[in-house]
This record gives C-alpha cells, structure tokens and sequence, in this order.
C-alpha cells in the first residue's frame, strides 16, 4: 500500500458564491501539514485558483514556499466549480484541512440563496458529505460499473439452489440498503437520522417556495489515492 501523503486541504468561494476551489496541497512531514503556515499557503493557492478562471501561475509560490520551510511542496490536485444558473457554490474543511467538500446547489429563483435559511441548508449538506462520504448525488448518477460489481457480490453471499428470481429480489433488497449508504440524496440526515437527505432538502424547498436541488459535489480525503 503507498503511505499516506502529508497534505492538507483548502478552499475559496468568490464572493456572491458563484465559484469556489477546492485545493489539496502536500509536503513531506505531518509537522509541517498540520502548521498554522503550511494551511495558510494552502488557502493562498486556492484563492489564487478561484479568482483566476483562465488560469494562474503558481509554480513561482510553490517553490518559494518549498525553499522557505526546506520541505518539498507539491499541488496534489485542484478543482473548479461554476453555477450554472441559479444556486451557489459553498465548501467545507473538516477535521483540520484533513476533509475538505465543495458542492453545488441549484434553485429556480435567485432570491433563495440570499435568504437566511439557504446557507444554513448548504452548510448541513456540505457536513454531511464530510461526514458521511457519500458515493454519489442520487442512484442515477451511480457509476453503472459500481452497481453492477455490488450486484454480483450480493448475489454471491445468497445461498446455492435458490430461484434465480428468488436471487434477485434478495439482491434488489440488498441494493436498496446500499444506495442509503452511497447516494447523498438517500442517505440518513445525520442531524436527524429519521430524516433523508431528499426529504430535507424538500422540507427547505417547501418552506422557501423554491424546487432546491444537489447538482455535484466533490470530497477530498487528505493524502488518499488518486485514481487515474
């Protein structure tokens, strides 16, 4: 198994929360991840990432940094999310810049993420990403190659001789309990477990007059594998 990158993770939401950056950046001890200096550098690069939509230079404060704290510094990965129509983008870093969440949520009319209550929506969702490490938005957005392997290891725990229909309506049993833990959208509010994540955003859209949907997130895990 490769060890575990010292990294740390940060963000930037431009203001009117259009945009943000989500940022992983990493060094070569835990000490200095975990300073006061290095999350701040992080936030400077992300801030950098967010107000430049082109595109930015940051090879110059890499290496500045780098020589500054005699640590190699390196930008693990970056990601960009733009509204598109009404909503707004809004981020979270949890357990010390160790998680880290961006999200997008849509409205229909734009007066509902100036109300007091949108931001606090998006918080709760943006923890519950956080906390909970949803796969996907909702079943559709489920990579068909996931649920398909999950599929063939249900079918593997039922026992021989069974009816093949018999199989798959254990397995569709199963399947339901798994998208509960993987889609954000079924999962359990974990402010409120007799809650779903669908029916808390319904409950808020009732109560402001407005149809509130997830449209993406995306969630760092500091020093995790990446794919590809």
């Amino acid at each position: 198994m490769t060890p575990r990158l010292p990294s740390v993770i940060a963000h930037a939401i431009l203001p009117g929360s259009k945009a943000g950056v989500l940022i992983e950046m990493s060094c070569e001890t835990e000490v200095v991840a975990r300073s006061d200096g290095f999350k701040a550098f992080a936030a400077k690069m992300a801030e950098k990432v967010a107000s430049n939509p082109g595109g930015v230079e940051l090879e110059s404060d890499r290496v500045a940094f780098a020589q500054k704290i005699d640590e190699n510094v390196r930008i693990r990965r970056s990601h960009r999310f733009d509204v598109t129509g009404h909503g707004a983008v809004a981020a979270y870093i949890h357990t010390g810049g160790q998680v880290g969440v961006i999200v997008e949520v849509g409205t229909s009319k734009e007066e509902t993420t100036v109300s007091k209550a949108f931001p606090v929506l998006v918080g709760d969702i943006n923890l519950q990403i956080a906390a909970a490490n949803p796969a996907s938005v909702d079943r559709a957005s489920i990579p068909a190659g996931m649920l398909e392997r999950q599929r063939e290891i249900y079918r593997g725990q039922v026992p021989s001789g069974r009816p093949a229909n018999v199989v798959e309506k254990i397995v569709d049993g199963k399947i339901e309990k798994f998208y509960s833990g993987v889609c954000l959208v079924d999962q359990a509010f974990i402010r409120n477990p007799d809650q779903t994540i669908a029916q808390l955003i319904a409950a808020k859209g009732k109560e402001l007059g407005d149809e509130i949907v997830i449209r993406r997130f995306l969630r760092y895990n500091a020093g995790e594998q990446i794919a590809g």
